[in-house]
């Protein structure tokens, strides 16, 4: 998968256009979001709710490369899923698959609980609430890539579905920064200088992306408002 060229980030962005938002980004740019939202949201369906105990896999289905390109490229760069203590099973429930949670940080951040220092009490609130945030952020996502997708016309897009995008990107910038380990200014800092020292490499083009990201979404939340 490619990555922004660092020349966009001057002119290019969201203007508002009367009631419409209007964004001057070439197809490849365009397809390079899609497709981040696409594997966004195929890490989302890893959480889909547990089969009951009864289901027997050998059924002969198969769920083929979920990873994908975005995946590969990142475990390349040494930025995938964390490895999990094969002691650790958490438990799986009928409304949201825990274990998923649990082999993924990027899920955490994307279903975050609301009791960080209550492992019971999050779990609970994982139980109530966990799946219906997971399939209303499927539904945006899903939405946001209809959007996006080059169609071989300019994008312009109405405020609801510009809201719709703006909360996508913030999905997609949450599963990046996880990937990077970004969880602070210093790491920030610390990709940036890479890139400016010249060390550009998997992790360093998909710093790039991510500034992309949060520079494209500042462009739309300043229109919107």
């Amino acid at each position: 998968m490619g990555h922004i060229p660092e020349r966009r980030m001057m002119n290019y962005g969201f203007t508002r256009d009367g009631d419409r938002f209007v964004a001057d980004l070439d197809d490849e740019e365009r397809e390079i979001i899609v497709g981040l939202i696409e594997q966004t949201t195929e890490l989302l369906e890893q959480a889909a709710p547990a089969e009951p105990e009864d289901h027997h896999p050998d059924s002969g289905e198969t769920t083929g490369d979920v990873g994908g390109e975005f995946e590969r490229m990142m475990t390349a760069a040494g930025l995938g899923p964390t490895n999990q203590d094969p002691s650790s099973n958490p438990p799986t429930t009928g409304f949201i698959n825990e274990n998923a949670l649990a082999a993924d940080p990027a899920l955490g951040r994307l279903l975050p609980d609301a009791h960080h220092d209550d492992p019971l009490a999050a779990a609970e609130f994982r139980a109530w609430s966990g799946d219906t945030v997971r399939r209303t952020k499927l539904n945006r996502l899903h939405a946001a890539a209809d959007a996006l997708r080059p169609d071989g016309t300019p994008l312009n897009i109405d405020e609801d579905t510009a809201v719709t995008v703006l909360i996508a990107l913030t999905d997609l910038r949450l599963v990046l920064a996880e990937r990077l380990g970004l969880h602070d200014e210093e790491d920030v800092d610390r990709l940036e200088q890479a890139i400016q020292d010249g060390q550009m490499n998997d992790a360093t083009a998909l710093i790039l992306t991510y500034d992309f990201l949060t520079w494209l979404q500042e462009t739309l939340a300043s229109s919107l408002t």
